[in-house]
């Protein structure tokens, strides 16, 4: 099932309400070091399946910074501002 979210776009819902209830109220009751654990490793492992797609080719660590944040932020970001970031 799709919905809108609040931007427009519209998103996957594949989880009850009650189940993400569950598990909100399972994500609350962990300190907030250990969410921070749990971010950092989501983004660490979402960075290895990026990379995994250019690991064979030569690039300099400016260039897998810029195709990280086109990858991850798409066109949150005009092509001088990657540059300018990377």
């Amino acid at each position: 099932m799709s919905l809108m979210n609040s931007k427009g776009f519209l998103q996957m819902v594949d989880t009850s309400v009650e189940i993400e209830k569950r598990m909100l109220s399972m994500l609350a009751k962990k300190s907030g070091l250990d969410r921070i654990k749990m971010a950092c490793s989501m983004y660490d492992t979402g960075k290895a399946l990026l990379f995994s797609g250019i690991e064979k080719q030569q690039y300099t660590e400016s260039q897998k910074r810029g195709y990280l944040l086109q990858q991850m932020y798409g066109d949150s970001f005009s092509s001088s501002e990657l540059a300018m970031i990377a």
